[in-house]
């Protein structure tokens, strides 16, 4: 904003008024902001930990939650075992279909040679 504009937005600058960013020393402008991010920051955080406070979990309530945690993680896991398994046995079952496969046809390929092979002497 030039000082033409700011004349027109604040009246008193006409009269030889300063603005308040002249007003202050350098460096103030920083501490200003930071003084009023902290005060939110003291209130956000007050704010959570009077949430937190005020729903404190009882021993038997903090075990009933602790145990539901645990068998959704051991429900989780298995899960995620069980796909890794059918995974490593799809993998597995190809991997012995293509070598099965050549040997099948190494083992057809003998015996069809000794298929055509002849007794000496036989016409």
């Amino acid at each position: 904003m030039d000082n033409k504009q700011r004349e027109l937005w604040d009246p008193g600058l006409r009269s030889g008024a300063r603005t308040f960013d002249e007003r202050l020393s350098p460096g103030w402008e920083g501490r200003l902001v930071d003084l009023a991010r902290s005060e939110a920051v003291k209130a956000e955080l007050a704010h959570l930990l009077e949430g937190r406070s005020s729903r404190e979990l009882d021993s038997d309530e903090r075990e009933a939650l602790w145990r539901k945690s645990v068998r959704f993680y051991n429900a989780r896991r298995r899960e995620e075992m069980r796909a890794a398994l059918w995974k490593y046995h799809q993998g597995q079952t190809a991997r012995h279909r293509a070598v099965l496969e050549v040997l099948i046809a190494r083992h057809e390929a003998e015996a069809a040679k000794l298929m055509d092979v002849r007794p000496e002497g036989a016409a």
